[in-house]
């Protein structure tokens, strides 16, 4: 090799040609100059020559991670005949004097379990340092022993330092979308190029992202976490660092206590949750688009059908605010506020359909409507539907609305049915004074604004037989010997119940039936007469001869038999005149008299009143005609002429015998 002046000065590095060799090999060497006139011998007692043997460094710095191990690379050149006894290293530079053994790392105690010395080869001079911490940051020497008296150290030394690894974060506070870069720092720039890991929350983040600098380019909220670093193949990890993300509420619900049923009258408890970095500064209530109040929950002390509906709220930091979905308040109530409705809604009319709508505000819905008239259960179902109305179906309706949280009754409705007369029935006054002539068929008529109606009455006066008659009939000429027919005829109402046949001055009755036949002959010949008899009185016949010595044929009328009917009708009609002057003469006085008592007329007098709608009152809906037995004692309207029973002021008419 070349040579070199060589300058030293303490506590310097060696330079050669004023060019500095730290990060190289330095070789250390001694060589005497030869002036011309002069030779300089250098001589250090108990020091080998430095031209005997020459001691170089790897590295004189070297920056080690904590808890690592370190190796110092070093080693020596010597002379064929220089005699290397022991190499070792010591923490101090030392002078000749005080360099001995004792000064060996191997033999402290702070170093002699973690230094390892090489001797791969026979000029290996390296010192391996394990788990070395901040306290092991020194100069560090190696020596090399050639006898006890000649001992060399290396000058430089190596200088260790050791460094521990810290997370920086910028910036230290990020926004959700915004970015931040992590850089895994150290004190002293490592030695070797490391690889680095990196951790979050303990786990390992970025296997394949070896950098000392993590980039996050868009943080979201899933980047929060705990980071740390480390050097890869390294036990050692940086203590951690945080990354808060901050961002505007999120996540925002609402939860309802009770989660089940809600029922009328109880309380309820709404709550909202958010997730936002900071925490939420203010929660908003909102029933619909109406603000309630303010605070992270929302009691309803006494739950009603008036807190129906949908609750939501709004969570607000200083980054942002989001509102909750809507969450449906359901509360349960029994029917309320039931209402009936009617179509339609104004008159209604006899024939017309008519609907009933029970109405109800329940929650549940109703279960069950059931309809009433009056007390009277009619169905179920939510309408009540008369197909055709008519006046039966008028009075009042209510309706029950019922669910399984209870039940309730509507207001009665009252239903009137608007039809024409109808059930127009007639009565008969059994005071009026009536007569056989009144009998027949009698109308009314009724009407409203909604139609009229007709009734009939068929008037059956009802009277003891009157024109009773006897009529004779032969199948020939009636002479002694001959069959007699005699036959009663009689106007009577109901019909004559029994005839009975007599012989004048014969108080037995000599036959029964409406005819009678007999043979005649001298003994039975005489004046024949019938009586008529129903339920309300009888009368009889005027009387016919029959003698033996009457020669006339049936059919023919003779002047003699016509002469004695006519007698005898003619006494029937004076009869029948005098008796009704004597009825009318007794009728009148009893007028007068309840005239005077009673100060007008009596109904007597009225024998016939029209019915006309026109002339009735309000309150007169229908008078009900009933025809009844006259309760009176029948008069002597018409008496039965009996020749036995006619008074002295008629005397019995007799035939005279026609003179040949």
């Amino acid at each position: 090799m070349s040579q070199h002046p060589v300058r030293w000065v303490a506590g310097e590095v060696w330079k050669c040609g004023n060019r500095e060799h730290r990060d190289l090999a330095v070789m250390v060497s001694f060589q005497i100059s030869r002036p011309a006139s002069l030779y300089f011998l250098l001589v250090m007692t108990g020091v080998e020559s430095q031209e005997n043997v020459n001691v170089r460094y790897t590295l004189h710095s070297i920056c080690a991670l904590r808890g690592s191990t370190v190796t110092m690379g070093c080693s020596f050149r010597y002379r064929i005949f220089s005699n290397v006894k022991k190499v070792f290293w010591s923490k101090e530079e030392s002078s000749v004097a005080v360099l001995n053994e004792a000064s060996d790392l191997a033999l402290d105690p702070e170093y002699r379990d973690r230094v390892r010395y090489s001797r791969g080869t026979p000029r290996d001079c390296s010192l391996t340092l394990s788990n070395v911490t901040e306290q092991d940051q020194r100069m560090y020497y190696a020596t090399i022993l050639m006898t006890p008296e000649r001992r060399l150290q290396g000058r430089g030394g190596v200088d260790l330092s050791v460094t521990g690894l810290q997370v920086e974060m910028v910036p230290e506070s990020v926004v959700e979308g915004g970015e931040v870069t992590l850089t895994c720092k150290s004190s002293c720039s490592l030695t070797d190029t490391p690889m680095f890991t990196w951790y979050k929350n303990g786990r390992d983040l970025y296997s394949f992202y070896k950098s000392n600098l993590l980039h996050l380019p868009r943080v979201s909220q899933g980047d929060e976490g705990s980071y740390s670093c480390a050097v890869q193949g390294q036990s050692y990890r940086s203590p951690a660092v945080t990354l808060h993300v901050h961002y505007p509420s999120k996540s925002v619900s609402v939860s309802v206590r009770p989660s089940g049923e809600i029922v009328e009258g109880r309380p309820v408890i709404l709550t909202c949750s958010s997730d936002a970095n900071p925490p939420v500064e203010d929660y908003t209530w909102y029933k619909g688009t109406t603000l309630l109040r303010t605070g992270k929950i929302y009691f309803i002390s006494r739950a009603s059908s008036d807190d129906n509906g949908e609750y939501k709220c709004e969570a607000r930091n200083r980054y942002g605010e989001k509102y909750s979905d809507g969450v449906v308040l359901n509360v349960l109530y029994p029917p309320k506020s039931i209402s009936l409705s009617v179509r339609p809604s104004g008159e209604i009319v006899e024939g017309h359909p008519v609907t009933l709508t029970c109405s109800s505000d329940a929650n549940p819905p109703v279960e069950t409507y059931t309809w009433y008239k009056g007390t009277t259960l009619l169905r179920t179902g939510e309408n009540y539907i008369i197909s055709r109305a008519s006046s039966e179906d008028s009075g009042e309706y209510k309706c029950e609305a019922r669910n399984r949280y209870g039940e309730k009754y509507s207001d009665g409705v009252v239903l009137n049915i608007l039809y024409p007369p109808k059930t127009v029935s007639e009565s008969i006054s059994p005071s009026a004074k009536i007569s056989c002539e009144d009998s027949g068929e009698y109308k009314c008529k009724s009407s409203n604004k909604y139609g009229e109606k007709y009734s009939k009455v068929t008037l059956q006066v009802l009277y003891a037989p009157k024109s009773v008659s006897v009529s004779i009939r032969s199948s020939g000429e009636i002479v002694e010997g001959s069959v007699v027919t005699l036959t009663c005829s009689s106007n009577a109402n109901p019909p004559v119940e029994t005839y009975t046949w007599y012989k004048v001055n014969e108080s037995s009755p000599v036959g029964s039936g409406q005819s009678y036949s007999f043979t005649l002959s001298s003994n039975s010949s005489g004046w024949f007469y019938c009586v008529a008899q129903n339920k309300y009185g009888s009368q009889s016949a005027a009387a016919v001869p029959l003698t033996s010595s009457m020669s006339f044929s049936s059919g023919h009328n003779f002047s003699y038999i016509t002469v004695c009917i006519a007698v005898g009708v003619g006494l029937c009609g004076v009869g029948v005149l005098t008796a009704g002057l004597f009825c009318m003469r007794r009728t009148m006085r009893k007028r007068n008299v309840a005239r005077r008592q009673d100060g007008g007329t009596h109904a007597e007098d009225v024998l016939y009143t029209s019915l006309e709608p026109m002339t009735r009152t309000p309150n007169d809906v229908y008078s009900t005609l009933a025809t009844g037995p006259d309760p009176r004692p029948p008069e002597d309207t018409y008496a039965a002429l009996k020749p036995q029973t006619i008074s002295s002021d008629y005397s019995t008419l007799t035939a005279a015998r026609k003179h040949h």
